[in-house]
């Protein structure tokens, strides 16, 4: 039974272009708001929860600055410029070599909302991370 696996192979599409030098992809997940629902009826003056709306967070994903590979840094300016939500997908390698099946994906719609570059004097490779945010639901495909 394998217990996991490393991240390495994943993949990322925006827009329909394939990301390429990616180092970590982080984030992600989602919470649930809570809102008071507490009435001056509520039994014993303990006050009462609702479930509010779901929020998915934000995915950071870490790059290798390259400004004239397709899929890096220009073409992640670019896309970011359009300020629309593009259609996203990250696909995981598979955890164990010898399983059956497809591998699982996260799909959907986010903005690029921050671009932060990084250009170290040494100890690491230039590169820059990018946050993408959802707009809606993401769904998750287990292969």
């Amino acid at each position: 039974m394998a217990l996991g696996a490393i991240g390495y192979g994943a993949t990322l599409s925006v827009g329909g272009t394939s990301v390429g030098y990616i180092r970590d992809i982080t984030g992600g997940g989602r919470s649930m708001d809570v809102v008071d629902a507490t009435t001056n009826d509520s039994t014993g003056g303990v006050r009462e929860k609702a479930a509010g709306l779901i929020e998915e967070k934000p995915v950071t994903v870490t790059l290798v600055f390259d400004s004239a590979a397709a899929g890096n840094y220009k073409s992640m300016r670019t896309a970011q410029s359009s300020r629309v939500p593009l259609t996203t997908l990250i696909t995981l390698p598979k955890v164990n070599a010898t399983a059956t099946g497809g591998t699982s994906s996260f799909s959907m719609s986010a903005f690029i909302t921050d671009i932060g570059e990084a250009f170290p004097m040494e100890g690491n490779l230039m590169g820059f991370d990018l946050q993408l945010t959802p707009s809606g639901a993401v769904t998750f495909n287990n292969g």
